[in-house]
């Protein structure tokens, strides 16, 4: 699985550029090693009025992405998870899709 986290560093190493030009920061990076020795690698997202994560699990089936995010303007959230560690650019399309989401500052209306 060390080969995962490092190839899944990569890709998120390769994005985050794109990521910025939208207006999205890193807030932190960070991995969990939990009780049961899985890991998890956290990318934690900002902009202004949104939050995001990404999240890479390591399980005893295999390794998975959740994205998920909130926004503040639209008063909504957004979630996409169980996307396995395969396809790059899956995870560049789904990740593009959540900083589509964060970057929508259109306000709510009632």
């Amino acid at each position: 699985m060390d080969r995962t986290f490092l190839n899944f560093t990569r890709w998120y190493l390769s994005q985050r550029p794109l990521w910025a030009l939208s207006g999205v920061s890193v807030e932190t990076t960070y991995q969990v090693l939990t009780a049961l020795g899985s890991r998890q690698f956290w990318i934690e997202l900002r902009t202004p009025y949104s939050l995001g994560r990404i999240v890479l699990y390591e399980g005893d089936c295999g390794c998975w992405v959740d994205f998920d995010g909130e926004n503040d303007h639209l008063l909504a959230l957004y979630t996409k998870g169980d996307i396995p560690f395969a396809d790059g650019e899956e995870l560049s399309r789904i990740a593009g899709e959540l900083i589509a989401f964060m970057t929508d500052n259109r306000h709510f209306q009632t």
